[in-house]
């Protein structure tokens, strides 16, 4: 899989916020937001395909949790970014 490049990071009031590229400025529109690992594995994840298991293996060795935690993680946002048609599958 591979998430799409059709968004934009914005911070509103402290909150990261990926925004669809198409609809800057427009209201009513699916936003992802992110806590910082979310940020941080989006970020790890840019640009190239992976598999859920290779986002479990860059939680794991950037965070030091068991696999358990860092997949429940990914899958969380996995959801997300594919609600608002962030990614390809």
């Amino acid at each position: 899989m591979k998430i799409r490049n059709n968004y934009n990071i914005r911070e509103i009031a402290g909150v990261t916020v990926l925004v669809p590229s198409s609809v800057v400025g427009k209201s009513g529109v699916n936003t992802a937001s992110l806590n910082a690992t979310g940020l941080w594995l989006l970020k790890a994840l840019e640009g190239r395909d992976f598999t859920i298991e290779e986002a479990v293996d860059l939680m794991c060795g950037e965070y030091g949790i068991d696999r358990d935690t860092a997949l429940g993680d990914v899958n969380a946002l996995l959801g997300a970014l594919r609600q608002c048609g962030f990614l390809d599958e």
